[in-house]
């Protein structure tokens, strides 16, 4: 089983009404479902963050923004 790149994004307020949110982290995993990162993004509020499957070469880094409707990873 391969490493898969994923972009850690931490979601807008449920109150804002919005599906997007910001990256705040890139990470690899064998297997997402493991939620190896738990101690530091998880742990807290699960609800609160979502992972995005990138690819290897992608720019994407923390501070890019996960748009609400057509929930695309695009640079600010």
């Amino acid at each position: 089983m391969a490493m898969k790149r994923y972009a850690v994004v931490k979601l807008d307020p449920p109150e804002s009404l919005s599906t997007g949110g910001m990256v705040v982290d890139t990470v690899h995993f064998l297997d997402p479902s493991v939620r190896l990162i738990s101690k530091q993004y998880w742990a807290k509020k699960v609800n609160e963050y979502k992972l995005v499957e990138i690819d290897d070469d992608s720019p994407v880094k923390s501070g890019w923004i996960y748009t609400d409707k057509t929930h695309q990873l695009i640079a600010p």
